[in-house]
């Protein structure tokens, strides 16, 4: 790519790697999005990991390494860690301590959030929202997430398709006969 087309160059901070990988902090060339000329990002392995195209930075703390891409207008922020060969782009939003990885993506206008992970083959778009302890594997989400949270159980439900109880994920109608009761009532309050 052409020096003039570029939006941010790397940086070597040193002896910063991932395992046996150096990473490299981003600085900006030009201003764009919330990023201006100067201010320094996040840190990728390379420039494979973060497109000169549109508006996607990666912003505070966060890494994407691996072959991991983010791409036209994602946004990438905290503590995040965006790794494998996952994916972000169109206007996602991923912050807080949030984790994607393996073969997942987020795209369209959906939101990672809080300590969130979304892996294997998960896909969270459209205005999907996934946060709080969640864990997404082999699942989509398309419509904002409901997360209850309290340090013994998490359920999610999305799309009426998939819940989390401590941190497992059930496909179908196969989890704990004694949380049918209180999906029952969670899925009335969306009705």
């Amino acid at each position: 790519m052409e020096e003039h087309t570029k939006k941010y160059e790397l940086i070597d901070v040193g002896d910063d790697y991932i395992g046996n990988r150096k990473v490299y902090r981003i600085k900006a060339l030009r201003d764009f999005e919330s990023a201006k000329k100067g201010d320094v990002g996040g840190y990728v392995e390379s420039e494979e990991n973060l497109s000169h195209s549109g508006r996607c930075w990666v912003y505070d703390n966060a890494y994407v390494v691996d072959k991991a891409r983010v791409y036209e207008d994602a946004t990438i922020r905290g503590s995040v860690w965006i790794f494998d060969n996952a994916e972000v782009f169109g206007r996602a939003s991923i912050s807080g301590q949030a984790r994607v990885f393996h073969y997942a993506k987020v795209y369209d206008h959906a939101k990672v959030f809080d300590n969130a992970q979304i892996y294997h083959s998960s896909e969270v778009y459209r205005h999907g929202v996934v946060h709080g302890n969640a864990r997404m594997k082999r699942m989509k989400a398309t419509k904002p997430v409901t997360v209850i949270d309290n340090s013994d159980i998490i359920i999610t439900i999305a799309d009426n398709r998939f819940h989390v109880y401590q941190s497992k994920v059930y496909i179908s109608d196969d989890y704990p006969i004694k949380y049918r009761k209180l999906l029952t009532f969670l899925e009335s309050l969306d009705e």
